[in-house]
């Protein structure tokens, strides 16, 4: 018999012994004392099992049939009660117990693993790799993942399985990745990151299957009940599978292997829609710190992402406990960093700029905030979005954008003031934009009477001042200027006002000079224009030359009068 077989075998009689040893102690003991039993005697496992791996590299005859016939019944005979009573471990300081001796015995793992070679040896084995693991280790860059070491594999095999074991086997590579020297060379092991979210995964399948079951006589009853305690201990596992996913992207050279690896947005995607616990929010985290690395951009383009995001943000969901309330708003906070991260990053933004459903809820939501900060929050975005050419005319499309951006800027907080007057500048300087933006309601004497205000911020009187001059650019704009109330009244006792010394306040009088010279040029324009049609018209004698003479073309001074007495006409 082979050395690794030997080994099993050994490991098998070493647990059907701790299972007896557990039914025993659950007869005599609490659910408090055979909670601490149980971390006992699971330690004491993995001492017996490693001294029985350390006996089975000697030449130990091999087993006889009986024996291995007698290890096989204690294996099938282990009573189900082992998973029932098996320890939530709902507490942090459980999780570390709980897992101290595996930690212990992997800790040969990061001395193995080269760091400075984060990628290691490409590892093909035929067979050995199923299609997930081969997309995830293939299509981030053509990136090699390393080998995983015996152990560590071992531990990733058992993650995958149902009750304590996989439990604490999820603790373990946790703990791992807590260790801020190996997390890079963890994340880029070949099976890690896959077993993760296939752990997560799995979980969201054995919730659906609870649902289905209902009240019977006393045997079905019994068979939910325990399905109840597995279900509460598998999603322990996906709780610390989450932890680990979370502690890996938080170092910045895993965000693209994550990110590119097969299953993990659908993953994170299925529990922000369907979870409504603390596994919601890590994944809102983890989606918050993907999106923060620009070669992430992508990510958006997933089916479903943007209108998932949204109707989160948009949702008041009411709890009645205070730590549930917590993990809500928390979790609204990391999708609004996602959005952020996302509106900074020009391959991103446009997606985000034209979705309507996703543009509609951040206005409706930034008017309805009753805190200036999380109102800021959802104009940042928009700013940003601003910021790309591309985004002009999709931003000035949305329904009621302009409107609201405008009654921001007469807002009392200065930075919800500072992203709007930021955002119409930018879609201001799109030639299309100018007239539609002219036309909206109370804009132009908004922005008149920001200029004009000398205990506002000079950033956002100079933002104000050339908002306006890249409206007064746009001829057709003349006559919103001369019909917006005081509008150019103010433009001129801005740009009358003397030199201060300063230099944003000076520029906010050269750019209001700036726009009284457009506007008399449009004027002007338009003069000459009348003259054309007063020629095709023959409402004068004048001949071409008389009309476009040095006197039409300029402006004089003449005095005219009618039928004046004592008075030459000049």
């Amino acid at each position: 018999m082979s050395t690794r077989k030997m080994k099993q075998k050994a490991l098998a009689g070493a647990n059907a012994d701790v299972a007896k040893e557990l039914e025993r102690k659950k007869s005599h003991s609490s659910s408090d004392e055979s909670t601490k039993e149980v971390l006992k005697y699971e330690d004491e496992s993995t001492k017996v099992a490693h001294n029985a791996f350390d006996k089975a590299d000697t030449k130990a005859p091999a087993p006889s049939v009986s024996a291995s016939r007698n290890v096989e019944e204690n294996i099938t005979s282990v009573p189900k009660s082992v998973e029932v009573i098996a320890p939530p471990v709902e507490k942090e300081e459980m999780n570390r117990s709980a897992v101290a001796k595996i930690s212990t015995i992997l800790k040969s793992y990061v001395s193995d693993v080269d760091i400075s070679n984060e990628y290691g040896d490409s590892f093909v084995e035929s067979g050995s790799k199923t299609d997930d693991e081969s997309s995830a280790a293939n299509s981030y860059n053509s990136k090699k993942l390393a080998k995983a070491p015996q152990q560590l594999a071992s531990l990733l095999d058992a993650a995958k399985v149902r009750g304590a074991q996989g439990v604490n086997a999820c603790g373990a590579i946790k703990v791992l990745t807590d260790k801020q020297a190996s997390v890079v060379s963890l994340a880029h092991t070949y099976g890690v990151v896959s077993t993760l979210i296939e752990v997560i995964s799995q979980e969201s399948e054995t919730q659906d299957t609870v649902v289905e079951f209902d009240d019977g006589d006393g045997q079905e009853l019994e068979g939910e009940m325990e399905m109840e305690i597995t279900v509460r201990l598998y999603g322990e596992a996906s709780e610390r599978a989450m932890l680990g996913l979370r502690n890996l992207a938080n170092h910045e050279e895993n965000l693209g292997l994550i990110c590119h690896s097969r299953g993990v947005l659908s993953c994170l995607v299925f529990v922000i829609e369907n979870d409504r616990s603390k596994l919601r929010m890590l994944a809102c985290e983890i989606m918050s710190r993907l999106a923060s690395s620009k070669e992430n951009g992508d990510m958006v383009k997933k089916d479903g992402v943007l209108n998932l995001v949204s109707d989160t943000i948009a949702s008041d969901e009411e709890y009645t406990v205070k730590e549930k309330r917590h993990q809500f708003i928390e979790s609204q906070r990391f999708l609004t960093e996602f959005l952020l991260h996302l509106a900074k990053n020009p391959t991103s933004s446009v997606y985000l700029a034209n979705s309507d459903r996703l543009m509609t809820t951040l206005i409706h939501l930034a008017k309805l905030s009753k805190s200036p900060q999380r109102a800021t929050s959802f104009l940042s975005i928009v700013a940003h979005l601003s910021r790309l050419k591309e985004n002009s005319i999709a931003l000035l499309e949305v329904h009621n954008l302009i409107v609201s951006l405008t009654k921001f800027v007469r807002s009392n907080d200065i930075n919800c003031k500072t992203h709007s007057v930021h955002c119409l500048l930018n879609i201001s300087s799109e030639l299309a934009c100018r007239e539609p933006l002219a036309r909206s309601s109370d804009l132009l004497l908004t922005l008149c009477l920001c200029c004009s205000n000398l205990n506002e911020e000079t950033r956002i009187r100079l933002a104000a001042m050339q908002t306006l001059k890249n409206l007064s650019m746009e001829p057709s704009n003349l006559v919103h200027f001369a019909d917006g109330g005081n509008c150019i009244q103010t433009i001129t006792l801005v740009a009358n006002s003397g030199a201060t010394g300063n230099k944003d306040k000076d520029m906010i009088q050269y750019i209001a000079c700036d726009i009284l010279a457009n506007l008399s040029q449009w004027t002007r324009l338009l003069s000459i224009i009348g003259s054309k049609h007063a020629e095709r018209c023959n409402e004068t004698r004048a001949s071409i030359d008389e009309i476009f003479s040095s006197e039409t073309r300029h402006p004089t001074h003449r005095v005219r009068g009618y039928e004046r007495w004592g008075a030459e006409a000049s």
